[in-house]
């Protein structure tokens, strides 16, 4: 719904607003989601790749994406916008930790910005 959309949206504007500051980004849409269950990670494919990765990201096992943990404080809200990203072909641009954190493999996704 509307309401929905509104209230995630306003959160994810606060947890830009928040002083994080990242070292990767790139605008793009989402191609994909994959939902990891025994890692509790979800995988999150833009259109555009993962842009300047840091070494430790290897897009040559699994494909090129950005991954974060479902235990974050943020993850439920994180995978709820990234879907509604999706569904509506939104564009996202994906600020990355710089850094494998959650997935040895892959960069951890720090936050991301939705938009028409």
């Amino acid at each position: 719904s509307k309401i929905v959309m509104k209230k995630l949206l306003f959160s994810l504007c606060m947890l830009c607003a928040s002083g994080h500051l990242s070292a990767e980004i790139t605008g793009s849409t989402v191609k994909s989601i994959l939902v990891f269950e025994t890692g509790n990670l979800i995988y999150v494919y833009p259109t555009s790749g993962v842009q300047n990765a840091p070494a430790c990201h290897n897009s040559t096992g699994n494909g090129n994406y950005y991954s974060f943990s479902m235990s974050r404080p943020m993850a439920k809200v994180y995978y709820a916008g990234l879907l509604a990203a999706q569904a509506q072909n939104l564009s996202v641009t994906f600020f990355g930790k710089g850094a494998c954190i959650d997935q040895s493999i892959s960069e951890t996704l720090d936050y991301f910005q939705i938009s028409k």
